[in-house]
């Protein structure tokens, strides 16, 4: 919507903002001010890249909205994410991570969360952890991801969820879960644990 303009310098979302889209202020170079994002439910993929706003977010762990981490900026190859994220879009796209422990509060992976991060090598699920969906590109160019151990929570993956990764790539979930006919469906090795 607001991609690449030049002249915008502040936001201020409504109370009843609820989405920001994929890319939607992506590049606008003069934007450093955000206001009101504690309502948006969900963050879509590079909604703040390439904006000084984004470039000042130095925390280790960016976490915006209701729960949404947009951007690891630590230097631990080995991640846990804290408890409290609720759903993770692009944070660790192209990030030179090698595992991931995700929490317990997890509901969704969504868009590139871990697209190209080509050192990881392993995801782990919390005791507890339960989301239900995978986004578009979620673990796209991951090459170096062998094995993902689903849980049975998972309802919905996108296509494109696993595309472009090794093909050694194994699946492992419960049997007639939405993880194995997702394997099925895209030809994806899977084995029932």
């Amino acid at each position: 919507a607001f991609r690449g303009n030049e002249s915008l310098r502040r936001i201020v979302l409504g109370k009843h903002t609820k989405h920001i889209g994929n890319y939607a202020f992506s590049s606008c170079e003069s934007l450093i001010s955000v206001d009101g994002l504690s309502g948006a439910a969900r963050i879509g993929a590079y909604a703040f890249l390439y904006t000084p706003y984004f470039n000042n977010l130095t925390q280790e762990f960016v976490i915006l909205g209701d729960g949404e981490l947009i951007d690891y900026n630590g230097k631990d190859k080995d991640v846990v994410v804290p408890e409290g994220v609720k759903s993770i879009v692009d944070a660790f796209s192209g990030k030179p991570i090698e595992s991931v422990t995700l929490p317990s509060t997890l509901r969704g992976i969504d868009d590139y969360a871990f697209s190209y991060a080509t050192a990881l090598e392993s995801v782990r699920f919390s005791a507890g952890c339960a989301p239900t969906s995978v986004g578009s590109y979620a673990f796209s160019g991951c090459t170096a991801l062998t094995d993902v151990f689903l849980p049975d929570s998972l309802r919905r993956f996108a296509e494109t969820a696993f595309a472009d990764c090794s093909e050694a790539l194994l699946l492992h979930g419960p049997a007639g879960s939405a993880a194995e006919h997702f394997a099925e469906r895209y030809a994806l090795a899977f084995r029932a644990d």
